[in-house]
């Protein structure tokens, strides 16, 4: 199952578990914001990396986070729901 299904059966379950834009715009202004933010907490200049998905049920786009690539990246470690806590699918 791909991605963007998997997104879209979890809004068919439960409408607020995935937050979702009307926009490209806004998706990818909140992509910004909380991807800096978490590299900031981290000590690391540069932002958590992040996919914006268009959702044809919807019509709507959602926000995807590339938290393990960044993880790799830093050899880090840390709290791997920290987006999906808020409304985000990270991979």
């Amino acid at each position: 199952m791909n991605l963007v299904t998997k997104i879209e059966d979890r809004l068919a379950e439960n409408k607020s578990g995935v937050k979702t834009y009307a926009t490209y715009e806004s998706a990818e202004k909140i992509g910004n914001k909380l991807g800096s933010d978490y590299a900031a907490r981290c000590g690391k200049s540069d932002a958590v990396e992040y996919i914006v998905v268009f959702l044809p049920k919807t019509k709507r786009f959602s926000v995807v986070f590339r938290l393990m690539d960044f993880m790799t990246k830093h050899q880090t470690g840390g709290y791997v729901g920290v987006f999906a806590q808020q409304g985000f699918f990270s991979i």
